[in-house]
């Protein structure tokens, strides 16, 4: 599909430059050049790699759960200790689990920011799934679709083109 919406987007310039051509205008010496380039920007890289960009994204996308049931362990048992009474050397468990957290994030080639940012979409998915094993509440449709809009939005940030890709 990806190659479809490229090829006449490619069609589609290449009859603009030649409704140029008719006015008297000459292609560029670049035309075949430009026309790769506007495939690639038409997202066209997906098509060409799929099969690396889909381990990539499982290893992404691991990484991420990981991080974030650390991250989940390192808030809750805490939470057990001042809301429930339980044991304060769970505290302990709970700051080394946050340290895991907190270096999990470093492993990412990307901007901090970046990563957060798409990390985030995981850890609502794996938030709800927590809700779902650990507190044994039901999770509803909502909850459903907006794990899934979390997660997209995660594979749009973590699977964008890099420069020279």
């Amino acid at each position: 599909m990806c190659w479809r919406l490229a090829n006449a987007y490619a069609a589609a310039m290449a009859l603009w430059h030649m409704d140029r051509i008719s006015d008297g205008w000459s292609l560029p010496a670049d035309y075949d050049v430009r026309i790769s380039h506007e495939r690639r920007a038409a997202g066209c890289f997906l098509s060409s790699r799929p099969r690396r960009l889909k381990l990539e994204f499982l290893k992404i996308a691991a990484l991420f759960a990981i991080t974030a049931v650390a991250e989940i362990v390192g808030c809750y048992l805490p939470w057990l200790v001042l809301k429930q009474g339980r044991p304060v050397w769970l505290l302990i468990p709970a700051a080394l689990s946050l340290g895991l957290f907190a270096w999990l994030l470093t492993l990412h080639p990307s901007a901090a920011g970046r990563t957060y940012a798409a990390y985030g979409g995981m850890y609502i998915a794996v938030a709800l799934v927590w809700l779902r094993v650990v507190d044994g509440m039901t999770l509803t449709r909502w909850d459903l679709a907006g794990a899934g809009v979390a997660l997209l939005g995660m594979a749009i940030i973590a699977l964008q083109p890099t420069a020279g890709a």
